[in-house]
């Protein structure tokens, strides 16, 4: 749903009051764009900062992306609105190295020269490389649907694992080092786990020449999605209640709220707190969700190691500790002073899981032993070192799922007094934008009946 489809006459919403439960940029582009519309929007975060996940963090000379890592050329929303936002001189483009790790060495691929570097990559033989087309007419039958719009495409192929699937159709080689992964640097759980949909869909999605990179951090976008709002952070909202057109919101000080509509943009870990859905029964889904956690260690180098990739990933056949190494300096520009290195190791899902209970120090030695053999013993070199912990990145993803998620869109409203948006929609930053942009124009579409 593009922006043009969701505009209305500003004097539609004139002193309508509608509340918008979450500062990430699914539910700051619902703020951003039902105010444009005329509307008076009140923004509740939790935290002491808008972005989700969208967060980035500067220690010292140094910059990291702790949330998001890219955006890519198929964010068109987020790009169209980066561009309203005047943020569009911050946006460069780039066209980065990408290492998966194969027998203890660092198989690069190079988005300059992406036909060279597929043919002569050694991360996978010559008889995968072939069994890899298998894949071709798929994904061209289906290249339309597989998009951030709905998720509806993933269903057709929700029935089975990526590996599954691989070991089915394929082989183990291209499970083990094409597919798995990459399913750990997006989805954070593995080809074991995620449906073979989901694999398809990221082809789709990463299926550009170079990514973009945002010199000023990830949260940029959020941050300049918010200073045209009004944003209450360290708000807790604990309840959400729709009686005879009046939308409660109750916040955890004790405090009450009365609004004509509300966007709830959390995720369904959390939505499914908040009370009643007023529009429908919003189970099974949501109590389905289980959250993928994770850990990464971030430090700043004295030194810059001689590494030309971005992104090192990590099959799990080579690591049950590290799900990717993140070079923010080859990333982009800006991150860290000539000569020196911003470096992310992002630990893997079940290893965050057991070592959750460790101290920052401890977390930072340990991730630091386990990438010592691809970056090098570089603990004399940290200047900067903290820790990033997420209870909750996105949904553990599993055959069956996206068909759940696709019911329980279904069942949602056209128009309604309380919606719903969110990254769980589909994937990424892109689908936080059209979640976004579609709960503003059920609200409009609500309101205007209403008047």
């Amino acid at each position: 749903m593009s922006l043009e489809k969701i505009r209305i006459d500003k004097r539609n919403l004139a002193g309508q009051c509608i509340a918008v439960v979450g500062g990430g940029p699914a539910g700051l582009v619902a703020a951003f764009e039902l105010k444009k519309l005329g509307a008076e929007v009140e923004v509740f975060e939790r935290n002491d900062h808008v972005g989700g996940r969208t967060r980035s963090e500067t220690r010292g000379e140094f910059s990291f992306d702790v949330g998001a890592l890219v955006l890519l050329p198929t964010y068109k929303n987020t790009v169209e609105l980066l561009h309203e936002l005047g943020l569009d001189k911050s946006l460069s483009r780039s066209k980065p190295s990408l290492g998966i790790v194969r027998d203890g060495k660092v198989c690069s691929f190079d988005y300059k020269r992406p036909l060279r570097s597929s043919l002569l990559n050694p991360i996978l033989s010559w008889p995968s490389k072939l069994k890899v087309l298998k894949l071709l007419p798929i994904l061209i039958r289906n290249w339309t649907r597989l998009n951030y719009q709905s998720m509806a495409g993933v269903c057709d192929f929700d029935n089975e694992t990526t590996k599954d699937f691989c070991l089915r159709e394929l082989n183990e080689e291209i499970n083990d080092y094409l597919a798995d992964p990459f399913i750990r640097i997006n989805s954070l759980t593995g080809s074991d786990q995620a449906p073979f949909g989901e694999f398809l869909w990221l082809l789709r999605a990463y299926c550009a020449p170079f990514i973009y990179h945002l010199s000023e951090g990830m949260d940029s976008y959020a941050k300049g999605l918010a200073k045209h709002l009004a944003v209450h952070l360290n708000t807790t909202v604990a309840n959400v209640e729709e009686n005879d057109g009046v939308v409660k919101l109750l916040c955890g000080c004790g405090k009450s709220y009365d609004f004509d509509a509300c966007v709830i943009a959390i995720p369904p870990l959390f939505a499914r707190q908040l009370g009643n859905n007023p529009n429908g029964n919003h189970q099974p889904y949501f109590d389905s969700v289980e959250p993928v956690s994770v850990i990464s260690v971030h430090i700043g180098l004295s030194f810059r190691p001689e590494i030309t990739e971005a992104l090192m990933l990590f099959p799990k056949c080579e690591s049950e500790e590290i799900g990717a190494i993140i070079f923010e300096h080859n990333k982009g520009l800006g991150r860290a002073p000539i000569g020196k290195a911003a470096v992310t190791i992002q630990a893997s899902r079940e290893w965050s899981l057991l070592h959750a209970e460790l101290s920052d120090a401890a977390l930072i030695a340990a991730l630091l032993r386990c990438a010592i053999p691809f970056i090098g013993d570089v603990r004399t070199a940290i200047e900067e070192s903290f820790v990033t912990r997420w209870d909750y990145v996105c949904p553990v993803t599993y055959p069956g799922y996206f068909t759940l998620l696709q019911e329980f869109c279904e069942s949602q409203p056209g128009n309604a007094s309380v919606v719903y948006a969110g990254d769980f929609y589909s994937g990424g930053i892109e689908g936080a934008t059209i979640s976004g942009r579609r709960a503003a124009a059920k609200v409009a579409k609500y309101l205007e009946a209403k008047a």
